[in-house]
């Protein structure tokens, strides 16, 4: 059991560690690329899809902010169950994006509707 939880816990801090994106301004789940976000989610799929959900829906809902075109992204045409497994699909298919790319394509999949 102490080794399933300190599995957990190294793979989830894997997720948050530095990398060379957070220079871009990226930190978090996002700074890590699809490779790394699917093996954290193939030794602990729970919680790789509580920590990737939460950064998802932070990032899509900043995004919404600051878009001025009096348009913004629909976040709730989506459900967490379809994100998670839109997002898994994704970083299988591009595997060397960042998973914050992945992310602003899944916005684009989503219809807009007026801010506010």
């Amino acid at each position: 059991m102490r080794r399933a939880i300190a599995a957990s816990i190294s793979i989830l801090s894997l997720l948050f560690a530095s990398t060379s994106v957070q220079s871009a301004g990226i930190i978090g789940s996002g700074a890590h690329n699809c490779a790394e976000v699917l093996e954290a989610y193939r030794q602990d799929p729970g919680g790789t899809d509580r920590t990737t959900t939460q950064w998802a829906l932070g990032f899509m809902s900043a995004t919404n902010l600051t878009v001025t075109e009096g348009l913004e992204f629909d976040l709730t045409a989506i459900k967490p169950g379809e994100m998670q497994s839109w997002l898994r699909k994704y970083c299988a298919e591009h595997p060397r994006a960042e998973f914050y790319e992945a992310v602003d394509q899944l916005m684009f999949t989503l219809p807009k509707k007026p801010k506010g």
